[in-house]
C-alpha cells in the first residue's frame, strides 16, 4: 500500500490542517501568552476548547486514513475478481484456439464422400463427367465449409468480450497492452479463418480435370491459407501465456487454479504446454514473425502464378466455342451437357437451338427426345421468370412408385426435394441420398400448362426411393 494515497484522502487532509491549527493554538496556551492578556476565566474555557479540537481533529486523521484503508481493501478484492475472470476467460479461448486448429487438420484430410459421389455419378450420368464436374466439386467444398462452420461454433472466440474486462484491469497493475493484442489477434485469427474457407470455396469452382498449373495453385494456396491460420493461433497463444503469467505473479497476484495446469497439458496443436517468461515469450514471437515473412512470400509468388493462371482461362476460352458445338457424332449426354453450359454461359439462344437439335438427333431412336427438348427450350427461356436457375427432368415414372402415387407425370421439372433447392443433377443426388431414411419428403415441380408455362406443384410424399427415372435440363 502506498502512504501518499492515505495521506490525500480528503478526511486526511482536513484532519491533518485541523491537527496542525489546534497544534498551533495549544503551544500559545503552553506559552502563556493567553493569560497575560484575557481574564481569569477566559484562558480555561479555550485550554478546553483546543484540547476537544486537538482531539477531534485526530479523530478525523484516524478517520480518514481507516476510510483509505477500506477503499484500498476494496479495489484489491476488485482486482483479484477481475484477475480471476480474466483468467477463466483466457483459458477457454486457449482451448478452443487448440481445438479450431484440429478442425482445420480434420477438413484437410482426403475423406471418402467424393469418391463415393463420384461412383454415383459414374452410374447416373457418366458422359456428362467434365460438364457437371463443377457441380459436384462444389456441392463436396460446401459440405466442407459447413461442416467447418458448424465445428468452430461449437468452440467460438469471444473477441468482443475483451472490452468489459479490459476496463475492470486498468488499475489492477497488469499488462493491459498484452491483453488488448491478445483480443485484436483472435479477430486476426477470424479474419484468416475466412480466407481458408473462400480458398476452399474456389477450390469447388474447379473442374474435373484441372490443369497442372491450376492445381499447383489452388494447392500451394491451400497451404498458405492454412499455415496462416496455425501462425496467427500460436501468436495469439503466446499473448495468452503472458496474460496468465502475469496475473500468478506482481501485485494483487492471483494464483492459477488446476485447472489451468490441465489445460495447458492437454493442448494437441499449441505450444509450449506450460507457461514461460518474457526471454522465452519474446524469442518464440520473433520466430513466428519470421515464418509470417515467409507466408508474406509465398503469397507474393502466388500472384505471379495467378497471373499466368488467368492468361491459361483466357487461351481455355477461346476453344470454348468450339467444344460446345454440337456434332453429328455428339451422345445424347454430350448434346445435353453442351447445352446447359451454354445456358451457363448465358449463350440463351445457343442452348435452345442446341436443346432442338437434340430432338432432331435422337427422335428415331428415343419416341420421347422430342418432349424433352420442348421442354427444355422453354426451361431455358423462362428461367429469369422462374427465379431459379435449374432442375432435374423427369423423363420416366416408375407404376406404383412414390412419384406415380404423388400424381408426378414425364416432363415434370423438380425444383425442390427434402428441402434441396435443385441447381443441378449433383444437388438432387444428395437430395435424393438424404431422402432415403426419411419418413416423409417434401418436393416440388414444375409442368407446362397448355400455353407452355409453367406451373408450380408442392406435395410431401413418403421417403425413401422416388420411383422416377432422372435426367438433367
Amino acid at each position: 500500500m502506498n502512504l501518499a494515497s492515505f495521506l490525500n484522502h480528503p478526511l486526511t487532509l482536513i484532519g491533518l490542517v485541523l491537527l496542525g491549527a489546534f497544534g498551533l493554538f495549544k503551544l500559545i496556551l503552553k506559552s502563556g501568552l493567553l493569560s497575560k492578556v484575557t481574564g481569569k476565566e477566559t484562558a480555561p474555557i479555550l485550554h478546553k476548547l483546543l484540547n476537544f479540537g486537538f482531539v477531534l481533529a485526530l479523530s478525523v486523521v484516524v478517520a480518514g486514513f481507516g476510510l483509505e484503508a477500506w477503499k484500498i481493501h476494496k479495489q484489491i478484492d476488485q482486482i483479484q475478481q477481475a484477475k480471476k475472470a480474466v483468467i477463466g476467460e483466457i483459458l477457454t479461448n486457449i482451448s478452443s484456439l487448440d481445438e479450431r486448429l484440429g478442425f482445420f487438420q480434420q477438413i484437410l484430410e482426403p475423406d471418402t464422400f467424393a469418391r463415393q459421389l463420384d461412383e454415383v455419378r459414374q452410374k447416373v450420368v457418366p458422359a456428362l463427367r467434365r460438364n457437371f464436374a463443377v457441380g459436384y466439386n462444389r456441392l463436396i467444398m460446401e459440405q466442407k465449409i459447413t461442416t467447418l462452420r458448424q465445428m468452430m461454433n461449437s468452440s467460438p472466440l469471444p473477441t468482443a468480450s475483451g472490452r468489459s474486462l479490459l476496463e475492470n484491469l486498468r488499475d489492477s497493475g497488469m499488462d493491459t497492452e498484452t491483453f488488448r493484442k491478445f483480443y485484436d489477434q483472435l479477430a486476426e485469427v477470424e479474419r484468416v479463418t475466412e480466407d481458408f474457407l473462400d480458398t476452399l470455396e474456389y477450390i469447388g469452382t474447379m473442374g474435373e480435370e484441372p490443369s497442372v498449373l491450376h492445381t499447383g495453385y489452388s494447392n500451394r494456396k491451400l497451404k498458405v491459407a492454412a499455415r496462416n491460420i496455425s501462425i496467427e493461433s500460436q501468436v495469439a497463444y503466446l499473448y495468452a501465456l503472458a496474460i496468465l503469467r502475469d496475473a500468478n505473479t506482481g501485485p494483487h497476484a492471483v494464483p492459477l487454479p488446476d485447472s489451468a495446469a490441465t489445460t495447458l497439458q492437454a493442448l494437441e496443436h499449441l505450444q509450449p504446454k506450460e507457461l514461460i517468461n518474457r526471454k522465452q515469450t519474446a524469442i518464440l514471437l520473433s520466430e513466428l514473425m519470421k515464418q509470417k515473412s515467409q507466408v508474406i512470400a509465398e503469397k507474393t509468388a502466388l500472384l505471379s502464378l495467378a497471373k499466368q493462371l488467368n492468361q491459361e482461362k483466357l487461351r481455355n476460352f477461346k476453344g470454348l466455342d468450339e467444344r460446345l458445338k454440337i456434332n453429328p457424332t455428339d451422345t445424347w449426354n454430350e448434346v445435353v451437357g453442351k447445352a446447359i453450359s451454354l445456358r451457363q454461359f448465358g449463350r440463351t439462344a445457343e442452348a435452345v437451338a442446341a436443346f432442338s437439335r437434340y430432338g432432331d438427333m435422337f427422335a428415331a431412336t428415343d419416341p420421347t427426345a422430342r418432349r424433352y427438348a420442348h421442354t427444355a427450350q422453354q426451361f431455358t427461356t423462362q428461367l429469369d421468370i422462374l427465379g431459379i436457375s435449374g432442375g432435374a427432368y423427369i423423363f420416366e415414372i416408375k407404376p406404383g412408385g412414390t412419384a406415380a402415387q404423388a400424381g408426378l407425370e414425364v416432363e415434370d421439372i423438380i425444383i425442390e426435394y427434402n428441402g434441396h433447392v435443385i441447381t443441378d443433377m449433383s444437388v438432387f443426388v444428395e437430395a435424393a441420398k438424404s431422402a432415403q431414411a426419411a419418413d416423409t419428403v417434401p418436393i416440388t415441380w414444375l409442368r407446362l400448362n397448355a400455353r407452355d408455362r409453367f406451373e408450380r406443384h408442392d406435395k410431401t410424399v413418403t421417403g425413401g426411393t422416388l420411383g422416377a427415372g432422372i435426367m438433367p435440363i
